[in-house]
Formats: C-alpha cells, sequence, structure tokens
C-alpha cells in the first residue's frame, strides 16, 4: 500500500513513452522484490525489457562473427611476440574487463585502494583511438603508435601513480590488442556464474 508504489502503478497504466515505460517498469520490479512479490516483479521486468528489446537494432549473430574474427587474428602464434616491458613513459594500465555486472567496479575498488594505483573508471580512450579499424589489420608501427597515445590520453588521471586502471566492458574485444600495443598492462578477466551475470543484466 505504499503511496509511491500505487504512483508508479498508475503512471505505469497512463501508457507513457517506450523510454519512460522502461524506466518504470525497472522501477516498479525493485520495488516489488523489496516487497517479496517476486511474481509481480518478474512481470514488470519482462515488459520493461521487451521494450527495450524493441528498440534495438541488435544481432547477437554478429557479435559471434566478431569474436571469431579476434580470435582468429589474434592467436598464440601472433600474441607469443608480446612481452612485458617497462612503459616508455606513463601509468602502467590495468584493464579489467568482463561482462556488465560481473564485479569489475568492485575489483577497481579493491585495487584503488592501494596507493599506487588511480581508479580511471569506464575509459573511452581505447575504444576512441581503434575507432572503425579493423583490429586485425594493424601493423606494429600502428600498434605502438596506439600504446603511446593510450599511455598520453590517460597520465593526467593518474596523478604520478604507478598504475591506473581502465574498467571499460568492451575493452574485452581489445585484449589482443592491448597485449601487443601495451605489452607491460596487466589485464584482469572477471568472471562470475553466467545465471548470476544474465540475471543481473535482465534487472
Amino acid at each position: 500500500d505504499d503511496p509511491d508504489v500505487a504512483a508508479m502503478e498508475a503512471l505505469a497504466r497512463s501508457r507513457p513513452a517506450p523510454a519512460v515505460a522502461a524506466q518504470l517498469g525497472f522501477a516498479l520490479a525493485k520495488a516489488h522484490e523489496d516487497l517479496g512479490d517476486i511474481d509481480a516483479a518478474w512481470a514488470h521486468l519482462a515488459r520493461a525489457n521487451a521494450g527495450v528489446r524493441e528498440r534495438l537494432a541488435h544481432d547477437v549473430a554478429d557479435d559471434l562473427a566478431a569474436f571469431q574474427a579476434l580470435a582468429a587474428a589474434f592467436g598464440a602464434d601472433r600474441l607469443s611476440g608480446a612481452r612485458r616491458t617497462d612503459p616508455a613513459e606513463g601509468p602502467i594500465p590495468i584493464f579489467i574487463v568482463g561482462m556488465p555486472r560481473s564485479g569489475t567496479s568492485l575489483v577497481e575498488q579493491i585495487l584503488a585502494c592501494h596507493d599506487a594505483v588511480a581508479a580511471g573508471g569506464e575509459r573511452e580512450d581505447l575504444r576512441r583511438l581503434v575507432g572503425a579499424k579493423d583490429p586485425a589489420t594493424w601493423s606494429d608501427d600502428h600498434l605502438a603508435t596506439l600504446g603511446a597515445a593510450y599511455r598520453h590520453a590517460v597520465a593526467p588521471l593518474a596523478g604520478g601513480r604507478r598504475f591506473i586502471t581502465d574498467k571499460m566492458p568492451v575493452n574485452a574485444r581489445f585484449v589482443g590488442l592491448i597485449a601487443l600495443a601495451l605489452p607491460e598492462a596487466r589485464i584482469i578477466h572477471c568472471r562470475r556464474d553466467p545465471v548470476d551475470t544474465c540475471l543481473a543484466c535482465f534487472k
């Protein structure tokens, strides 16, 4: 009988714009879950996600093809030349990758408790530097330029600390480039039970 829940339910019944309806659905799902009404929570989640999906132009087959191409381009033979070295200049990047809701934020918070680590958050620098270029076509010279440009972009955020984190999840598709362009970098892959990860993303 909470008046805020009743007001949200009334607004949801008024057929708001799709984006508003989806946000209301997620909020109502959280409210009903907190109240212990799991059936109502799930119904709101299902409707909200269906509304979001209707507005997405996305095909999983495209993702599968992209990752298969990356795996072929950055196989063991090509990566065997990557060696961890001291960076020419700037902080050493720590890339935290994994599915959304897999614990990347928590890992960054733990690392940033150390006085040698700066928390960079979800950085767009690597994706911006790669642009639309096919990672498989990058030459050694391009890779060296990419590494230097990335270090330059994140250096001001490090505040003189030796390490800086970058927890952008999409960097998972660039780990081959990272290994070759920034061989001193550390890569942490966060993994969580797939069902928990899917449910967290669904919510």
